[in-house]
This record gives structure tokens, sequence and C-alpha cells, in this order.
């Protein structure tokens, strides 16, 4: 910049004006370069916001899906506790979510010793499927579920705890043991009508 200025000078510079022109360039040079440097921050700034938007809406649509599910689903640390819970979990179990959340998993079942045992089947064998357990309601109520799990990781690649869902099978086991009354009935009125 002093060169394009003594250039445009039109007579030689004394030494004085030269250290004026100097001092000046140096000076709008520093503001030209903040003003690029704050327009570059501004851009980042803009950048850093459109990517936070972003991730909020993910989170967000990820949350969703978890509480669109039916099922109770859950997710339990290495150490047995309970990371996260949707909706349906509350519901089944008559707890919020805050009281369930770093809470025993095992807590809720009405035999616990099982529930742990399903845990440390999915932990060593990576899942477990359609397996057998009763949920207690803080009311006492029993909920008869087939509890679905599969070990999940974090980013580098650990396994970080369970994901869990239970599918509530309480009117099928009615239902299965109403046919079965049935059943023995219609043996029994045979067994009758023979004699």
């Amino acid at each position: 910049m002093l060169a394009v200025l003594e250039l445009a000078a039109t007579s030689s510079l004394q030494a004085k004006q030269h250290a004026f022109l100097k001092a000046a360039s140096a000076t709008l040079g520093l503001y030209f370069a903040n003003l690029q440097a704050a327009e570059h921050n501004s851009l980042l700034l803009e950048e850093t916001s459109q990517q936070a938007a972003k991730l909020r809406a993910s989170s967000a649509y990820a949350r969703s899906l978890i509480e669109a599910s039916l099922d109770p689903l859950v997710t339990i640390g290495v150490n047995g506790k309970i990371m996260d819970v949707n909706a349906a979990t509350e519901k089944v179990t008559g707890v919020t979510r805050d009281q369930l959340m770093d809470s025993d998993f095992f807590d809720y079942f009405t035999e616990p010793d099982k529930a742990r045992s399903a845990y440390q089947q999915a932990f060593s064998k990576g899942f477990i499927t359609d397996y057998p357990l009763a949920i207690r309601h803080a009311t006492g109520k029993i909920t008869d579920v087939l509890y679905n799990a599969s070990v999940y990781r974090d980013s580098q690649g650990e396994v970080a705890g369970i994901f869990a869902a239970a599918r509530d099978i309480t009117d099928k086991k009615k239902a299965e043991q109403t046919m079965k009354d049935q059943q023995e009935s219609l043996l029994r009125s045979n067994t009758e009508l023979r004699h």
C-alpha cells in the first residue's frame, strides 16, 4: 500500500512524509486485516450456528422416533444403571424418567435376578431376543413382556451399554391361558360324556 501511495505522489516525498505514509498504511493494513478477520469470524459463526441447528434438529428427530414407540425402550449402561427411557417405559413402570435415570434396571422386574441374567447374556452374546420377564408397576400391576436387547457402542467402537425394547405380551398370555382352560374343560367334558 505504501508503494502505491508513493507512486501516486506528484513529487518526491520527504522523509517525514514518507514516515507518515508508512505509519498510515500500516494502520490501514491492520484495519483491513482486522476487517477480514471479523468477516471470516462472522462466516464461521454463521456456519457453526447452522451446524448447531442441524444437530438440534437431528437430536429432536431421534428423540421423536424413540418416543413414538409404543413399546418400552431403555438404554442401560455397563454398570446396570438406566441411562435413558421413553414415555412408554414411564407408563409401564409408573415411575418418572427423572426417577428412572441412574437407577438399577433390575429393580423394576418381578424377578430382578432373571433380569440381571438377561442383561449379562446380552453383554456376552451381543444381543438377546424374546427373553420373558415381568415388569412391576409402582401400583403393583404386573406386565408380562418379551425383551429384545443388543449392545451399542460409543464413537470409539467400545461397548457403551445395552439398548432394550420390551413387547407387552400380557393380553397374549391371558388369551393363551383362556384357550388352555377351554381345552382342559373340553377334555373333561369329553371324558365325562364317555362314562
